[in-house]
């Protein structure tokens, strides 16, 4: 295995390993009570999409960096599914609010929160490829000059 095939196996290691122990951390912490069992063909609320996020976005570029894959999709809820943000304050469903009238302020309000999170999810994605080499390739430009964006 030659040295740069070496250095990706090993990146790619290690960001497996800190993934796992991020995972095994946030099982761990108790939450107050017992977890429910959920009735068959309830769903499971989407209060970790924020985490789940960040992890499938640094899953998704390591995979790129390693050559591991050239193509991936990433795709947030179901297509007509009542994501719920309960991390921006809103308890509402997406879809309902995105059927609200427009001159609804509150609503809009609401979804113009839903989607600029969608786009710092969007720039954190971008962020992560602009700073990550090809496979095989040399450092972005953005390492050693001011092209890059900052955060």
């Amino acid at each position: 295995m030659s040295a740069q095939d070496r250095q990706i196996l090993e990146e790619h290691a290690t960001l497996v390993r800190e993934m796992e122990q991020e995972l095994q951390t946030t099982n761990s912490k108790d939450v107050g009570h017992a977890v429910p069992v959920l009735e068959p063909g309830v769903k499971e609320d989407n209060d970790n999409i924020p985490q789940i996020s960040k992890l499938q976005i640094d899953l998704m570029v390591n995979s790129f960096a390693a050559d591991f894959t050239r193509v991936a999709t990433l795709q947030y809820t179901n297509s007509v599914g009542q994501a719920r943000f309960r991390w921006l304050g809103i308890e509402e469903g997406q879809h309902d609010l995105s059927h609200k009238p427009d001159n609804d302020a509150d609503a809009q309000e609401k979804l113009t929160r839903i989607n600029k999170w969608y786009c710092e999810q969007l720039a954190y994605l971008a962020k992560r490829l602009a700073e990550t080499p090809e496979p095989g390739g040399a450092a972005p430009a953005c390492w050693t000059t001011a092209d890059c964006v900052d955060e």
